[in-house]
């Protein structure tokens, strides 16, 4: 049978990428938010691995652990791996052992090291021979989905990140598609099915080309030979201006599903993407939702965001997913940021400037 893992995270998006990954894989998937709800969860379900983050509401992770430890039920002996943000100091690995704790990991955790220490603790879920009267174990997906009502695209891209993903991340709204190659949780690559964002077409309603050129070029592409090319050619573009175009469209196709008010996605851990654009290199992922956020992002789920989670207090915190990542803000966005002193709550921004709520959103 499958084993059962109970994730514990603050962290409700996170809860579900991780949750999803681990059902791809045939486990039992359990989650809790808070440090009372995974001690009720382990009394309760009796999981076979607890993956515990350390930092949690109401009791920290080491208090979790030795609650579950004073248990007087086998679920004392539950493995439990604890997950932490900040460095693994000797204190913390003292005291982890002391409590008997399986592994204590420092995050950001890769989820391929993730799922490599489930599958060392629990054991990997193997096909099932099928057996009359039984439900055979659906063999390993290896991918993650879900729908952007439950967890926004710009939520999925952190997620993603903070989990040092590699594969493709598929997209789909309507008729619309959208492939994104994710190498270690940073996007390097973005395919769409939009004709309007074919190079022609948005060199056209650019202005840059002609209608008339746009076709004849269209009509001159075969086989390998790409519309860039030819508009070199014909003398239309330059070689730098056709690179120019190429970033803008990449830009152009990821940025646009930030725009998405509904949809779903699905990541395919490990594959590859062909006959995508590149994405322009050094910018971070922590920039990319920052951009997209402030530039396509409904304001009307920001303000629905705001208005949901009004009484909580705003402060700056160190995360590990965006430890050394660079983040482009003005000066009135840079105030706002170090005036977030942990006592100001979200409903007070819900009359400042659109571009302010935007940022406060993406941070």
């Amino acid at each position: 049978m499958p084993g059962t893992i109970l994730y514990v995270d603050d962290d409700r998006g996170l809860c579900q990428i991780v949750a999803r990954a681990l059902r791809g894989e045939g486990y039992t998937a359990l989650t809790a938010f808070d440090g009372d709800e995974a001690v009720e969860t382990v009394r309760a379900e009796e999981p076979d691995l607890v993956l515990l983050d350390l930092i949690l509401p109401r009791r920290d992770g080491f208090e979790v652990l030795g609650e579950i430890r004073g248990l007087e039920t086998p679920a004392r002996e539950t493995p439990v791996v604890i997950l932490t943000g900040c460095s693994a100091t000797p204190a913390y690995a003292e005291r982890a052992n002391s409590l008997r704790a399986a592994d204590l990991l420092t995050k950001p955790v890769p989820l391929d090291r993730l799922l490599e220490v489930v599958a060392r603790h629990v054991g990997e879920v193997k096909e099932a021979v099928p057996v009359a009267g039984r439900e055979p174990i659906r063999p390993r997906a290896r991918s993650v989905s879900g729908s952007f009502e439950r967890i926004p695209f710009p939520a999925v891209l952190h997620h993603l990140h903070g989990l040092r993903a590699t594969g493709v991340l598929q997209l789909s709204c309507g008729k619309k598609r959208k492939w994104i190659q994710l190498r270690d949780g940073y996007p390097v690559a973005v395919r769409s099915n939009l004709v309007r964002e074919t190079l022609g077409r948005l060199l056209e309603s650019t202005g840059r080309i002609s209608r008339e050129v746009e076709e004849a070029s269209r009509r001159m592409m075969n086989g390998d030979r790409r519309q860039g090319e030819i508009l070199i050619a014909m003398n239309e573009l330059s070689e730098e201006e056709v690179a120019q175009v190429l970033r803008d469209q990449a830009d152009e196709k990821l940025f646009e599903v930030f725009s998405w008010e509904s949809g779903s996605f699905r990541f395919e851990r490990g594959g590859s993407l062909r006959r995508a654009n590149t994405l322009g290199i050094g910018r971070s992922p922590a920039n990319l939702i920052l951009h997209g956020v402030r530039t396509r992002f409904p304001g009307e789920r920001i303000d629905r965001y705001l208005r949901l989670h009004e009484d909580r207090c705003v402060a700056r915190a160190a995360s590990p997913f965006y430890r050394f990542q660079e983040i482009d803000i003005d000066p009135e966005q840079q105030r706002l940021l170090e005036g977030l002193d942990g006592r100001t709550r979200l409903g007070e921004f819900l009359e400042a400037p659109e571009p302010l709520r935007r940022t406060l959103y993406a941070l």
